[in-house]
């Protein structure tokens, strides 16, 4: 995989790093202390690489065919979509029915 996100990440307090701690994990206040606990481990920036390299090497695609190829489930994928959107590395091509068509944005260097 390409790096696309820093290892080291933004710096301590800034609005970036604010973002990335509130990225990481998924769970409503309501939600079972399990849950808290399964979005702890998730490590967002590994699957939002996933699925930008993925809409990378296959062409525009809705969040259920991202996650068909990336053998997850639609809910682990449709989550990293706006974060990546924020980040300027997707965008809404279309739709597909009631589905969103993704398509990546190349990144330069």
């Amino acid at each position: 995989m390409t790096d696309l996100f820093s290892k080291d990440g933004p710096p301590a307090g800034s609005q970036a790093y604010q973002r990335q701690q509130e990225q990481e994990a998924y769970a409503r206040k309501a939600d079972p202390r399990q849950s808290h606990e399964a979005a702890l481990r998730v490590d967002a920036n590994v699957l939002e690489q996933l699925v930008y390299e993925t809409l990378l090497a296959n062409g525009p695609m809705t969040s259920k065919q991202i996650a068909g190829r990336c053998y997850r489930d639609k809910w682990s994928i449709s989550p990293r979509m706006a974060p990546l959107e924020r980040k300027g590395l997707v965008w809404r091509k279309a739709k597909d029915g009631r589905e969103i068509v993704w398509e990546a944005l190349p990144r330069y260097k």
